[in-house]
């Protein structure tokens, strides 16, 4: 039918159906070349190396970077490779299961891990595995396995099957504790805590705690924090601290001889630094204003209350609450309490010595009304009060030379170059030094 009324015969394909038809094809026969293409290059690769072998460089370089799930898709594709050995295939397994560890997936590390074991890795790489594999237990809860898993393949460390050392006071997975060991950690501690531990029920205290942290030190273990990089780091600055402790120590006692005379000129030569300065003790109301502290005086000299004023009209906050009383002995080469410097007003009060008088001293701060509540005069010790502080001080000041003569020696043995332009790029123009500089004591 024609017009509303004529029915219109169809076209199986007119022009647009056709050109749509034309793209699909095209873009079919670009994928079928984009197939071969990979074909290809699995066949031949860049450089003669097959796709294979460039998906593992690919991994090396992806793990290099941290760029962990990437670096493992490309071991994964490596792993198609079918004329693979069983040993590489293994190692791969091993490598990314490390990879998944780092990334915190330990299901899927412990399945690539399981994978390796199965196929079984090389001899220098089994017994990491076997400590891979309950790290991961350990990190997913499940303990009991971890412990299974431990016990059934090598050891976390070396079995000890020497006969052990004296009574045996406590046992864990195959391990003891013996007295001997107790007595061994007590001694590691000062004089004073070691007596402390003579006592029967301390002593089995020392010995609950010393179990938890074998314990506790066990479980890190078993979950891998063994080999944490940053704990690895921390260990061996301390490993370093030890040894210069040490080192430091043997010399000082080799090179250096305390002679008593020595010691009695080196006090002296010293005598009033062991003498104990004259010490007061103050109260203050601080104000901002000399107008302020006027008025406040005035007031005070008609006979109000000067601790009650301190509480509702001083500015310092650490003794307003105590009525302006500083708790504190304080003296000339001590004259700060808790952050704030007292100097002015303890100068003022030794020389005055004056208990009755308010009297009102500018500081920094601002306007004090000061209040003298105690003096103590200065007292003289002679050498025997003063001995101990006085040998030690000899011997730190003696331990000190040794270590900046034993620096400056190590200095010029090791060629130390000290390139100070590196953080004072205009150091030049400061009138400071820019050559590399030789030998600089670390105290300066």
């Amino acid at each position: 039918m024609n017009g509303y009324g004529t029915k219109k015969n169809k076209k199986i394909f007119d022009r647009r159906s056709l050109f749509f038809s034309v793209v699909i094809l095209a873009m079919f026969a670009y994928s079928v070349s984009q197939q071969q293409a990979v074909k290809k290059i699995v066949e031949t690769g860049p450089a003669g190396k097959t796709a294979y072998e460039v998906y593992r460089e690919l991994g090396n370089k992806l793990k290099s970077e941290k760029m962990y799930r990437q670096a493992i898709e490309a071991y994964s594709n490596y792993l198609a490779d079918p004329s693979l050995k069983n040993d590489v295939r293994a190692n791969i397994h091993y490598i990314i299961g490390n990879l998944y560890f780092e990334d915190t997936l330990y299901r899927e590390a412990l399945s690539a891990y399981y994978a390796a074991d199965i196929i079984g890795v090389p001899a220098p790489v089994a017994s990491d595995l076997n400590i891979k594999i309950v790290n991961c237990l350990e990190r997913l809860g499940r303990d009991f396995s971890a412990e299974y898993a431990l016990q059934s393949r090598s050891a976390l460390e070396p079995a000890d099957t020497a006969k052990p050392e004296g009574e045996i006071v406590a046992e864990f997975s195959g391990k003891t504790i013996t007295m001997r060991d107790l007595d061994e950690q007590l001694e590691l501690l000062d004089e004073k805590t070691r007596q402390e531990f003579r006592d029967p029920q301390k002593k089995f205290q020392f010995l609950q705690q010393y179990l938890s942290q074998e314990l506790l030190a066990r479980k890190a273990a078993k979950m891998g924090y063994d080999t944490d990089t940053d704990i690895l780091r921390r260990t061996d600055d301390i490993k370093k601290k030890f040894m210069i402790e040490k080192m430091v120590r043997n010399e000082f006692e080799q090179n250096v001889k305390l002679d008593p005379q020595d010691i009695l000129n080196f006090y002296e030569a010293n005598k009033e630094k062991y003498n104990q300065p004259a010490m007061v003790k103050i109260a203050h109301i601080l104000v901002d204003t000399h107008e302020r502290a006027e008025t406040l005086l005035a007031q005070i000299n008609q006979g109000a209350d000067f601790f009650e004023l301190a509480k509702t009209e001083s500015a310092d906050a650490v003794t307003k609450p105590a009525g302006g009383i500083v708790d504190s002995w304080l003296s000339l080469s001590q004259p700060a309490f808790k952050g704030t410097d007292y100097t002015e007003l303890v100068k003022v009060a030794l020389e005055k010595a004056d208990y009755s008088i308010v009297r009102v001293v500018q500081d920094s701060m601002g306007y004090h009304l000061m209040k003298v509540l105690e003096i103590k005069p200065p007292v003289e010790r002679d050498y025997q009060q003063a001995a101990q502080q006085v040998s030690q001080d000899y011997q730190m000041m003696k331990a000190q030379g040794l270590y900046h003569q034993m620096m400056e020696n190590i200095l010029k043995v090791e060629d130390v170059k000290i390139y100070q332009d590196r953080f004072i790029p205009d150091a030049h123009q400061q009138g400071t030094q820019q050559q590399p500089v030789n030998i600089q004591r670390l105290d300066q």
